[in-house]
């Protein structure tokens, strides 16, 4: 797992900025056309899915890109979900919400996004997005059935509290 404001290389209008309900009281605000860039090595080839904690302000864009190494960047859209249907959709970056009367993209939540494929070796994730995107943390993990399905019942479960649940 990597910390967001620890990202190998911010650039463009992105920053850190403290947040108490964030692990490491701090996350990765963007101001507009930030980027983050973090290094990871994938222990074998295959397919992956990237867990990404986040929120985004009231009217601002959900929208977002990602790259691996110098390839090029894919687009994507937060989305809600209703159970687990069609979230291998290469655009979407997809999440359970739990909400009454339309998304509400302001409050922290898990986002999937599926199908990055890694070779073994060391790469460079590269995540962008627009104004107003909050980025807290994100890992990546392998694509299976088991573990997607594993790893969205935890995330949505959990709740990082300092304050109720230290480290």
């Amino acid at each position: 797992m990597r910390e967001a404001e620890d990202a190998d290389d911010l650039s463009g209008r992105v920053e850190k900025a403290p947040l108490a309900e964030l692990s490491g009281a701090c996350g990765a605000a963007s101001g507009g056309q930030g980027r983050l860039g973090f290094d990871l090595l994938a222990g074998r080839t295959g397919d992956y899915a990237l867990w990404l904690r986040a929120r985004w302000e009231p009217d601002s864009s959900t929208a977002m890109e990602l790259a691996i190494d110098s390839g090029p960047a894919r687009k994507l859209r937060a989305t809600a979900m209703i159970g687990f249907t069609d979230w291998n959709d290469p655009g979407r970056a997809h999440t359970k919400m739990f909400a009454h009367y339309g998304e509400q993209f302001t409050h922290w939540s898990w986002y999937r996004i599926g199908n990055v494929h890694l070779e073994a070796g060391k790469h460079r994730l590269t995540l962008a997005a627009d104004r107003g995107a909050w980025f807290d943390a994100l890992l990546i993990l392998p694509q299976n059935p088991a573990m997607d399905r594993s790893a969205m019942n935890l995330f949505q479960n959990w709740n990082y509290a300092p304050w109720d649940n230290a480290l």
